[in-house]
């Protein structure tokens, strides 16, 4: 089993608090990135793009008008707040359409471009892999439930150091409760729909077994586990993003002591 030597592990930490520590004006909107392509999957032929940098969504929408010719519109939606009820992200902001000198010439004349305001765009978020789209283009209203595309699965197979932030609460015994850090060895295999983490946490070792699913960027796993103390449990792994140097997300679940989990966890690759 694998295990984290002491100056990655004090590193790891330091640098976690480091970036729990320095949170900025929009971080309400920065925690919520909605960067991905999106689609309404029983109208198969038209979507948009949303990239997001901080409380900035950029948007590309693809269509088609009256006389069944493609249209793109475009727009800076800017941060309104979060939902009540789900905390999910809103954005709204004027929608564009622009024409422009042909693609081909030799030198593109950026004085060509031509922006004209047809409309605005408003992005209500239902979760964070569901939302609902508003918008209008030359008085034209159009609502729409959109959500992620997946195009294919991300690979997460490999080895792990990082760290869980987890908070326990209504545990059977009162003392239980609370919020910990816990340094974290990860070993994660993936056929498919099918996960296990081998997770060597401190004093235990657990296995998290389970079916993971995909949303555009984000992975998802809902898992059943044991671990070598003798805690149970499930516990379920959401908003997963992987890179090249590790991955990150967020869980919540319940254990067989009676504690319901609720935490954030970042891993890197050693």
């Amino acid at each position: 089993m694998r295990s984290i030597p002491s100056c990655v592990r004090t590193g790891l930490l330091g640098l976690i608090l480091a970036v729990s520590l320095a949170v900025s004006p929009a971080f309400a909107a920065s925690g919520y990135d909605y960067s991905d392509s999106w689609w309404t999957p029983t109208e198969s032929g038209w979507g948009l793009q949303f990239v997001q940098q901080r409380d900035i969504v950029f948007a590309s929408l693809y269509v088609y008008g009256p006389d069944g010719t493609p249209r793109w519109y475009s727009g800076a939606l800017g941060f309104t707040g979060l939902t009540a009820q789900a905390h999910t992200p809103n954005y709204e902001g004027d929608l564009y359409q622009t024409t422009g000198p042909w693609f081909g010439a030799p030198v593109f004349a950026t004085s060509a471009v031509v922006y004209r305001k047809v409309g605005t765009m408003r992005v209500a978020g239902d979760s964070m892999t569901r939302a609902t789209l508003f918008y209008t283009v030359d008085g034209v209203a159009v609502q729409k439930a959109i959500e992620r595309l997946t195009f294919r699965f991300d690979d997460y197979a490999g080895g792990y150091d990082g760290a869980f932030v987890v908070t326990t609460s209504k545990c059977t015994n009162p003392a239980n409760d609370g919020t910990r850090t816990l340094p974290a060895a990860l070993t994660v295999t993936q056929s498919g729909t099918s996960m296990s983490i081998v997770a060597a946490l401190p004093g235990k070792v657990c296995t998290y077994g389970g079916t993971y699913s995909q949303s555009g960027r984000l992975g998802n796993f809902a898992s059943t586990y044991t671990c070598t103390n003798g805690e149970f449990g499930t516990l379920f792994f959401e908003e997963m993003n992987v890179q090249r140097f590790g991955f990150m997300g967020r869980l919540f679940g319940a254990d067989s002591a009676g504690c319901r989990t609720d935490g954030n966890f970042a891993v890197a690759r050693p």
